[in-house]
C-alpha cells in the first residue's frame, strides 16, 4: 500500500530519535512485555509454563501487542470492566485447576493440558487496548464458526491498516505505536486463527465452570429476538458492536442500570462471563438476580420487548457478508450467527434429552401424550431390569437374561433415562430440558428425516399390542380393559365375548382344527380386574388345554371356568372373522347366535360381538396409557417386544438412530465432561461415517441372528467424538494412526495411553484432558512413521547392567520421563466442501513422543504401537502359594538402565520399574 509506504517514509524523517527508533521496522516494540494488572495475575500462576512463555515472548505475545497497537486510540476506556474481567478470569483459572484431572509431571501431555489462558495473558501483560482486542475475540469465537471468525479477523486487520494509512494521509494525528503496527508487514491468518483458537478454548473452560449463571443467563437471551447491528459490511458491523458492548458493560459494572433492546451488550456478558441482574420487561416481566459480586450495586440490565411481528425467538443474531472466507469468488459470502440454546455445547445427557425430543416431535406426541410416551420408556426399562435380574420366572424369561444384550436395548436405556428427566422437567418445570425437548422438536425432521415413523399409533394397533402380551390371560385382561372404557352399559353379559387361543397365529394365514376358548368381556368396573384380581366373577368357556394350564400365572383372574368339548372348541376357532354358538332362549328352545369380529388381534385375542350396532368405532383405540398399564401389570413378553422394536419402523429404525445413539452413548460413558455441538442435530446419526461403517462390519463378521455387540474400534470412538463435539465427519480408517484428538479446550487420548500397561482398556475407551496444542480446528495427532532411536556407541558397554534379579521390587527408572513434540507436517485432511475455504477445520500434526532419562534423549517411540504390540502379554493377578528357591533369581538378569532396554541380553530378564508406567 502506498500510505503505508509513506507512513515509513515520514517516520524515518522523524526528528525525536525516540519515536523514530520505536516505529522504525528494525525495532520490534511487540517484543516489549509489561506487568499485567493485579486482577489477573492468578490466572499468570495457573498457566503451565509453555502457555505463560508464549504469551509474554512467544508469537502470541507478538500478535497481542501488535492488535492492540493497531488499535490504539479507537476504543473508550473501560477501568471498571478489565477489572471485573480479570478477577472473573482469574476465579475461572482457580476453580478450573481445582476441578480438572491433571496429569503427572512425567506424562506425554503435561505441557499441554490446563485451561488455555494464553491470548488473555498475552493481552494482559501488552496494554490495555490489547485486553480489548481479547474481549472481541471472545465475542466472536461466541457466535461465529472458527473459519467464519477468523475471515472477520482478516478483513478487520486489513480494514483498519487502509484506515490508518488513510487518515495518516490526512494529515490526522495517530498514536505511532498504530503507525507502527499498520507499517509492519501483514499479520498472517495462521496467527489470527490461532489467536481465536485460544479465545475459543478460554470460552469452553469458563461455560463449565460458570455453568449455572451461564444456564440461566442463555435462557434469558433466548426469550429476545434482536440483532447486533443492521450493518452487512463486516469493518462497520463489528466495530460498532465492539464499541457499544465495551460502553454498556462498564456502565454495568460502574453500578450504573442499562436499558438496552441490541444484542452487543448481550453478547459481551455471555462472553465475558459477566452477569448483572437483568429484567425482561413484557406482557409477564422475568426478573433473575444473579448477584455477582462483580457488579457493584446499582447494576442492572433492562431488556425491552422483543420487535413486534410474530417471529420467532432467535436470541441474538448477527448478520454479516464476507470477504475473506473462500479462496476463489469476488462476492462476499454472507453468513449469519446465532446466539441461543442452539448455540450452546451440550453435555452427552443433555444431548439425548434433545434426542428424546425429536422423537416425541416424529411420533406427533404432545402434552399428556408426551408424558405417557415418556412413562412408557422409563416403565419398559424397569420391566427389562426386573427380567434381567431374574424377578421373574424362568416361563416368563423364555431364555438367560444374558441374551438380552444389544445395541437397541442401550439405546432403550438411553432414551429411558432422557425420558425420566423429562418427566422432573414437566413436574418442576425445569427450564433447561424443556427447551432442550423443544430444540430436538426443531431439529426432528433433520435429525430423523425418515416421516413414515407411525410412532406409538403403530404400536397401539391392537392387532401388533395383542401379540406382545403374554398369553390368552393376558391379551383378556387388555381387552376388558378396553370394554371398560369404551361401554358404560351392555344388555347382558354374553353381548360382547372374547376369544382367545392358546398361541398366536399369523394374520397372513388361517389354520384349520385350531380350539378357541370364549371368556366374557363384560364392561362393568367390577368386573374388570383391579392389580390382577376381579371383584365380579367373569366367564369362562375353555378347552382342556386350558384348563390343564390355568394355575401358570396364580392370581391374575378370578373367572369362573367352564370346560369346552374339544369339537365345540375348534368348531368356535375355525373361521377368522366369526364363530357361531348355540344358545337357548327363555323358552328353553336352542337356536345358534353368530357373533362378529370387531376389535383385536383374530390370531391371538379378539373382541366379538351379537349385536348389529356395535363396530370398531364402538370401542376406544389403543392408547400410550395402555402400554404403560400393560408393562406396569407384567402382561407384555418383553423378549417379544423388543424384537418388535428392534426390527419395525413403528417407533424407531434401530439401525438409523437407535442403534448408532447407544454406540455414542457407549464411548461417552468415559467422557464425562466432554461436550456435544448442537450441531449433530442437524443430521441423522446414521449418516456419519463411524455408524454406517460400525454396521457395515457388523453385517460381514456377525452372523444373522446374532445377540452380539459389534466391536468398537478407536478409530471409530475419535470418529465419533469429532462429529459430536466438532461436527467433523471423519472416515475411521483415516484415524487408524491418531492416537490423541485436540479440540478447542480438550484432548482427546487413547485410555491405553493413561492408565496402567497391565489394564486392558476396551479400544473405544477414550480419556479427556482439559488442554489443547495451540492449533485452530480439529487436530489429529499421528506418530512419525519411522520414529528415531539413538545410534549405538561403543563405548556404551561401560553403562550396562551385570546385575542379578534380587527378587526386590525395585524402580530404576523414576527419572524417565515422556515428552511431546510436534513436526513441520502440519497437513489438513482433504475436505470436499462446495465451497473451497480457506481455513481448513481438520489436520493432522505429526507428533513425536520422546523418551528422556535424567535429561538424557533415550529416543521416540511410537507408543500407541507399542501397547499393541505382541511383545506385551498380561498375566492373570494371581497369588502362588508355594514356596520357590532363590537360586532360580540367579539365572535372571537385572535391567536397570535403557542400554539394556534397546538392546536386551540374552535369556530372562526383569525390568526393575516397579509402579512406573513406563
Amino acid at each position: 500500500m502506498s500510505s503505508v509506504g509513506r507512513i515509513q517514509a515520514v517516520l524515518a524523517a522523524a526528528t525525536n530519535e525516540v519515536t523514530v527508533a520505536a516505529a522504525n521496522l528494525n525495532f520490534d516494540f511487540t517484543l516489549i512485555k509489561c506487568e499485567a494488572p493485579k486482577e489477573f495475575q492468578p490466572l499468570g500462576n495457573v498457566l503451565s509454563q509453555r502457555r505463560k512463555d508464549d504469551a509474554e515472548y512467544g508469537s502470541t505475545h507478538v500478535l497481542a501487542r501488535r492488535l492492540g497497537a493497531l488499535f490504539e486510540g479507537f476504543l473508550p476506556a473501560t477501568p471498571n470492566l478489565l477489572q471485573a474481567y480479570g478477577s472473573r478470569v482469574s476465579e475461572i483459572a482457580q476453580a478450573s485447576r481445582r476441578t480438572s484431572s491433571l496429569e503427572p509431571e512425567n506424562s506425554m501431555f503435561s505441557a499441554h493440558v490446563g485451561i488455555d489462558g494464553t491470548s488473555i495473558w498475552a493481552a494482559a501483560t501488552s496494554s490495555s487496548t490489547a485486553l480489548h482486542v481479547q474481549l472481541l475475540a471472545c465475542m466472536l469465537a461466541r457466535v461465529w464458526p472458527a473459519s467464519e471468525a477468523t475471515s472477520i479477523w482478516v478483513e478487520l486487520v486489513k480494514e483498519r491498516r487502509q484506515e490508518i494509512g488513510k487518515r495518516w494521509n490526512q494529515n490526522e494525528a495517530l498514536p505511532y505505536a498504530s503507525l507502527a503496527a499498520a507499517s509492519q508487514s501483514q499479520i498472517s491468518r495462521v496467527g489470527l486463527a490461532e489467536w481465536d483458537a485460544s479465545a475459543r478454548s478460554w470460552l469452553r473452560t469458563a461455560d463449565r465452570v460458570m455453568v449455572k449463571c451461564q444456564d440461566q443467563l442463555m435462557i434469558l437471551i433466548a426469550n429476545v429476538n434482536v440483532p447486533i447491528n443492521q450493518d452487512m459490511g463486516v469493518y462497520l458491523s463489528v466495530i460498532t458492536a465492539w464499541s457499544s458492548a465495551l460502553e454498556s458493560i462498564e456502565r454495568l459494572m460502574s453500578g450504573m442500570p442499562q436499558a438496552s433492546n441490541h444484542g452487543p451488550c448481550l453478547l459481551a456478558l455471555s462472553s465475558w462471563h459477566l452477569y448483572p441482574d437483568i429484567i425482561c420487561m413484557g406482557q409477564n416481566s422475568v426478573s433473575h438476580k444473579f448477584e455477582d459480586p462483580l457488579v457493584r450495586p446499582g447494576g442492572t440490565l433492562t431488556l425491552g420487548l422483543a420487535p413486534p411481528g410474530g417471529s420467532a425467538l432467535r436470541g441474538v443474531f448477527w448478520s454479516l457478508s464476507l470477504a475473506h472466507l473462500n479462496f476463489y469468488g469476488r462476492r462476499p459470502v454472507k453468513r449469519e450467527a446465532e446466539l441461543n440454546l442452539k448455540s450452546q455445547k451440550l453435555t452427552f445427557q443433555q444431548f439425548t434429552i434433545a434426542v428424546f425430543g425429536a422423537f416425541l416431535a416424529r411420533w406427533n406426541v404432545f402434552g399428556p401424550d408426551a408424558e405417557a410416551a415418556a412413562r412408557f420408556f422409563t416403565t419398559l426399562r424397569s420391566a427389562i431390569q426386573m427380567r434381567a435380574s431374574g424377578e421373574l420366572s424362568s416361563d416368563d424369561l423364555g431364555e438367560s437374561p444374558s441374551t438380552v444384550t444389544n445395541h437397541s436395548l442401550r439405546g432403550i436405556e438411553v432414551l429411558a433415562t432422557a425420558a425420566s428427566a423429562a418427566l422432573d422437567a414437566w413436574k418442576f418445570d425445569d427450564d433447561i430440558i424443556l427447551k432442550l425437548i423443544a430444540l430436538g422438536g426443531k431439529k426432528a425432521p433433520k435429525f430423523i428425516p425418515n416421516s413414515s415413523y407411525q410412532g406409538f399409533k403403530g404400536l397401539c394397533k391392537p392387532g401388533v399390542l395383542l401379540p406382545l402380551v403374554k398369553g390368552p390371560d393376558e391379551r383378556i385382561t387388555l381387552l376388558r380393559r378396553v370394554l371398560l372404557n369404551s361401554i358404560t352399559t351392555a344388555p347382558n353379559q354374553e353381548t360382547y365375548l372374547i376369544r382367545f387361543f392358546h398361541t398366536r397365529l399369523s394374520q397372513v394365514t388361517w389354520e384349520d382344527g385350531r380350539s378357541a376358548g370364549i371368556a366374557t368381556g363384560d364392561g362393568r368396573r367390577d368386573a374388570i380386574p383391579n392389580d390382577g384380581v376381579s371383584n365380579y366373577p367373569h366367564v369362562r368357556w375353555a378347552p382342556d388345554w386350558y384348563l390343564q394350564g390355568i394355575a401358570r400365572i396364580p392370581g391374575l383372574h378370578h373367572d369362573v371356568v367352564h370346560e369346552m368339548s374339544c369339537n365345540d372348541a375348534i368348531l368356535v376357532g375355525s373361521r377368522k372373522h366369526e364363530f357361531v354358538l348355540e344358545k337357548r332362549d327363555d323358552g328353553g328352545n336352542t337356536y345358534l347366535q353368530t357373533y362378529r369380529y370387531i376389535y383385536g388381534d383374530p390370531g391371538s385375542a379378539a373382541i366379538y360381538t351379537s349385536t348389529a350396532e356395535a363396530s370398531e368405532r364402538t370401542l376406544r383405540p389403543l392408547t400410550v396409557e395402555d402400554l404403560v398399564w400393560c408393562l406396569e401389570l407384567d402382561l407384555v413378553d418383553i423378549k417379544i417386544m423388543l424384537t418388535y422394536l428392534e426390527t419395525s419402523r413403528n417407533l424407531f429404525d434401530g439401525q438409523h438412530t437407535l442403534r448408532p445413539l447407544s454406540i455414542a452413548h457407549q464411548i461417552y460413558r468415559a467422557l464425562p465432561s466432554a461436550t456435544v455441538s448442537t450441531r449433530a442435530l442437524n443430521r441423522p446419526l446414521s449418516s456419519a461415517r463411524w455408524a454406517s461403517l460400525h454396521y457395515e462390519h457388523r453385517a460381514a463378521k456377525v452372523p444373522a441372528g446374532s445377540q452380539e455387540a459389534p466391536k468398537i474400534s478407536q478409530s471409530m470412538a475419535f470418529s465419533c467424538v469429532a462429529w459430536l463435539e466438532a461436527g467433523a465427519d471423519i472416515d475411521p480408517d483415516d484415524l487408524r494412526r491418531v492416537f490423541a484428538l485436540a479440540y478447542e479446550d480438550s484432548i482427546y487420548v487413547s485410555m491405553q495411553l493413561t492408565c496402567d500397561p497391565w489394564e486392558s482398556p476396551n479400544a473405544y475407551e477414550l480419556k479427556r484432558l482439559t488442554g489443547n496444542v495451540g492449533k485452530p480446528g480439529l487436530t489429529l495427532l499421528i506418530p512419525p512413521t519411522d520414529p528415531l532411536v539413538p545410534m549405538k556407541e561403543e563405548c556404551s558397554w561401560r553403562l550396562l547392567s551385570v546385575s542379578v534379579f534380587n527378587g526386590l521390587a525395585e524402580d530404576c527408572f523414576s527419572k524417565t520421563s515422556m515428552h511431546l513434540s510436534f513436526t513441520e507436517y502440519y497437513v489438513p485432511l482433504a475436505q470436499t466442501d462446495a465451497e473451497q475455504s480457506q481455513d481448513q477445520q481438520v489436520y493432522y500434526l505429526e507428533s513425536v513422543v520422546s523418551i528422556y532419562h535424567a535429561g538424557e534423549w533415550i529416543g521416540d517411540v511410537d507408543i500407541q504401537q507399542c501397547l499393541r504390540g505382541t511383545l506385551l502379554v498380561r498375566s492373570p493377578e494371581t497369588r502362588c502359594n508355594k514356596e520357590h528357591s532363590t537360586n532360580k533369581l540367579k539365572t535372571m538378569r537385572s535391567i536397570e538402565c535403557w542400554e539394556d532396554i534397546i538392546d536386551p541380553p540374552a535369556g530372562n530378564s526383569v525390568v526393575r520399574a516397579h509402579g512406573n508406567w513406563f
